[in-house]
């Protein structure tokens, strides 16, 4: 078995092999049937956790798939009429060239014009179809909203817990795998003083830098530690954040009035939107107010962008 020194150096070592682990390395086939297995679970857990309106997002896909094609088919279908027009005014023109000796052709654009009208047709109904479907679903949230949030929050109570059971399960399984990697050194090289040194065990990868830099793009030590503290509030911030106009929405209320930059005129500050100016009568005494206060304005708004 080859393995790695914290200095990135490589040594072999040699462990004894039964059977089980020579048909392991086999069977190149179990890992994939393993990942296909893991695959299919988490997609039935994503339609559980989707519930009924994964309906309508699979029915809307479906048609768009029915739009592609003949979308494609018609840039075709245009390429061969334009052919097809090209040809059928040669073929004319040399039949009036042999002063109408032979049959008048019979012209091929008109049948592709038609094919063309038809899957021309096909698309807008597709496209329909798929508005109504979705206006079929927003009409379905309207109806089930709170039993839908309702259902979403515990499927994401779930999900949390099983992202923290798998950060932990495989924090205990890591220190199983380190302690078992111990007892093999320790027995292949006791009663030498190498038994009792181990690699930095608590360094992600040992501190190797190869497999660090080309994945995190770092190039200094990392903690096993941190990266599962970080991985753990990962987890935990996930289930709080939406984006600024989500969690305007979700509120009732304007993203601007959430982030505290509304329209407003306090200590004569220019705010972050701007205030309004409304409309005035020309020549109005309002309308030199306005004009005044948008002057004033712009003036703030100018030197506290760049200064006096």
């Amino acid at each position: 078995m080859t393995g790695a020194t914290a200095n990135g150096s490589r040594f072999r070592r040699s462990r004894p092999r039964t059977k089980s682990r020579r048909t392991w390395f086999r069977d190149p086939g179990r890992r994939r049937r393993r990942e296909t297995s893991r695959r299919s679970t988490g997609a039935s857990r994503r339609a559980a956790t989707a519930g009924p309106t994964s309906a309508f997002d699979e029915r809307a896909r479906e048609l768009t798939q029915r739009v592609a094609s003949p979308n494609e088919e018609l840039e075709r279908l245009e390429q061969r009429l334009r052919e097809a027009t090209e040809a059928d005014r040669d073929a004319l023109t040399a039949c009036q060239l042999e002063d109408g000796k032979r049959p008048r052709p019979e012209p091929t654009a008109p049948a592709l014009e038609r094919e063309i009208e038809e899957r021309r047709a096909d698309c807008d109904a597709a496209n329909q179809a798929i508005e109504r479907v979705y206006a079929d679903k927003a009409a379905y949230v309207e109806r089930h909203r709170k039993r839908l949030v309702r259902e979403a929050d515990k499927a994401t109570r779930e999900a949390h817990g099983r992202v923290m059971d798998a950060l932990d399960a495989y924090e205990r399984a890591r220190e199983e795998l380190v302690e078992s990697l111990e007892a093999a050194l320790s027995a292949a090289l006791y009663p030498s003083d190498l038994a009792h040194v181990f690699p930095a065990w608590p360094r992600l990868a040992t501190g190797l830098r190869k497999p660090v830099k080309p994945t995190l793009g770092l190039k200094t030590v990392v903690p096993l530690a941190g990266v599962l503290a970080l991985l753990r509030a990962d987890a935990e911030i996930l289930p709080e954040v939406a984006t600024q106009d989500q969690a305007a929405a979700l509120r009732g209320t304007t993203t601007a009035r959430l982030m505290g930059r509304e329209a407003t005129w306090q200590q004569g500050e220019p705010d972050f939107v701007g205030p309004e100016f409304p409309a005035a009568w020309s020549g109005s005494e309002e309308q030199k107010l306005q004009a005044e206060r948008a002057k004033r304005y712009t003036e703030q708004a100018r030197k506290r962008i760049w200064g006096d």
